[in-house]
This record gives C-alpha cells, sequence and structure tokens, in this order.
C-alpha cells in the first residue's frame, strides 16, 4: 500500500511487549436521519458486551465579541445524538452516531486483530446491519503506541530516540550537535495513495507523564476514504488497513531496543 516491507506473522501473533495505548476502528456512511429514535434499540442488541449506555447530547455554540476578543458559549439545540456503550471492564467503548461508528479499545485490553473480530461482530458489523447500510464513505483504524522512559535512566533521551525508532526515521533529530540534550519532539507526516491515505506522527511528547516519565509516541492512522465501499467487504478492508498498518509499526520499532524494555523495564502494557 504504501511501500513498507511485509511483516510476516501468524494470525495469532502477539507482541510480547505490548505498547499499545489505544486502538480505534471506525466507519462513516451518509447520515441516517433520527437515529436516536433507536438507541433503546440499539442498547438491547449490544448489552452483553456494552451493558454501560451514556447518551451525549448535540451542542451548539455562539461566538460572540466582547472588546474585540472572541467568546464562545453553548446555547441552542440539546438533541440527543450520539451513543455511548462501555464494557464492564470499562476498558472498550462503542460509540454510534448518525454518521458514524467508532469502536475504541485501551491498549491492554487489546490482544491483536484476530481476537478483535469478536468485538467487531458485536458492535460495528450488528450495529451497521441493524442499520442496513450499503456504502460507506470512510473506514479507518488508528493505532496509538507509547513508551514511557523512567526519568532515573542514566541515559539520554536522544539515545533512546536513536534506539527506537527506524534509522530513516531520526536522521534529523540525532544527527544534531546537540541531540545528547534532546528534551522534546514530534514529527507529522501524511502519506496518500488513493483511497488510502496514512497519518504518521512519532516522537518524543513535549511534556512528562503523570509519573515524570519521558513518553515516545508512535501514531498509526490509515484510512480509506473512498466513497464507493460496501459494507459487505468491510472486514476485508480492515484487514487489509491491519496488515499495513502493522508493516509500519514492524518497520518503524527498533527490535533491539525492544529486548532491552523487556529486560529493563516493567513490561507492562502501555
Amino acid at each position: 500500500m504504501f511501500g513498507f516491507p511485509v511483516a510476516q506473522r501468524t494470525d495469532d501473533f502477539v507482541l510480547r511487549q505490548n505498547l499499545l495505548k489505544t486502538v480505534v476502528f471506525q466507519v462513516r456512511f451518509p447520515s441516517v436521519p433520527d437515529i436516536s429514535a433507536r438507541f433503546a434499540e440499539f442498547q438491547d442488541l449490544l448489552v452483553d458486551t456494552f451493558p454501560i449506555a451514556q447518551e451525549r447530547k448535540k451542542q451548539n455554540f455562539a461566538i460572540q465579541f466582547v472588546d474585540k476578543t472572541p467568546i464562545v458559549s453553548p446555547v441552542g439545540s440539546t438533541d440527543v445524538n450520539n451513543l455511548v456503550l462501555i464494557s464492564q471492564s470499562g476498558q472498550s467503548t462503542f460509540s454510534i452516531k448518525e454518521d458514524e461508528l467508532t469502536l475504541t479499545i485501551v491498549g491492554n485490553e487489546y490482544v491483536n486483530f484476530k481476537h478483535t473480530q469478536g468485538v467487531l461482530d458485536k458492535s460495528v458489523y450488528r450495529i451497521g446491519e441493524a442499520l442496513r447500510l450499503t456504502n460507506l464513505s470512510r473506514i479507518s483504524i488508528r493505532k496509538i503506541n507509547i513508551l514511557a522512559i523512567p526519568t532515573e535512566l542514566s541515559l539520554s533521551l536522544g539515545v533512546f530516540y536513536k534506539a527506537l525508532y527506524h534509522n530513516l526515521l531520526t536522521v534529523t533529530g540525532t544527527s544534531l550537535p546537540a541531540s545528547a540534550f534532546l528534551y522534546s519532539g514530534v514529527s507529522n507526516y501524511r502519506f496518500i495513495n488513493d483511497p488510502y491515505r496514512l497519518d504518521l506522527v512519532y516522537g518524543i511528547t513535549p511534556e512528562p507523564g503523570p509519573d515524570k516519565s519521558r513518553e515516545f509516541i508512535l501514531d498509526i492512522d490509515i484510512l480509506n476514504t473512498s466513497e464507493e465501499n460496501s459494507f459487505s467487504n468491510l472486514n476485508a478492508v480492515f484487514q487489509t488497513i491491519n496488515d499495513e498498518l502493522f508493516n509500519v509499526f514492524n518497520w518503524s520499532i527498533n527490535p533491539e531496543l525492544l529486548e532491552i524494555i523487556n529486560k529493563n523495564i516493567d513490561s507492562s502494557p502501555t
């Protein structure tokens, strides 16, 4: 799709070191009028997987200028237009909007794509069938990987930056004379090969985490933006996107550093 080397793996492959923070599966489609009238029906369909329900209201905003300063304030409609269903563990959510279905899984609950098929069956696929969707305007999977480096480690962030990412991704940051004093820096790229788009973000986040650790991010978002996708072909498109996501991840991350992480840092999923 984007020229990344194909990474071979079995269907039940699981990374020994899970860097995933969040995984998002999303589809968009032509707007369905009055979808909120069916929210109770959808809750009944999904109650076994997502027993907790929250209805969120649509809110309009007005902009007023006070002494030439724009002030934004909520006004107007409070119609319910978004149903959010939550798993018993609280680690997975499924959002239903008039033109969008989104399944979000927190990283430590995500196993692999094959395992997630069961959750997709009981969320995106089931509601898509209930809505009798035919064409989809966008299909996407986003995986946000984060590695937290404890502050007590003696190696500089620049050393970890160079060790973590593929050398072609680190040419600019680690070639500078001041790389030993690197504090933060995030690179953001977009690649387009119609109908697919890849948004790739990586680097050191600007501020320390709550525990003062420094966080390295690898955010991979691949979208199929064709407006002629068939709902009946959704699983095949998800599979294609997921394969390329793994290719990008496998190429981007230095496997030697993962071994160091497994030996020296708490290997609990992030």
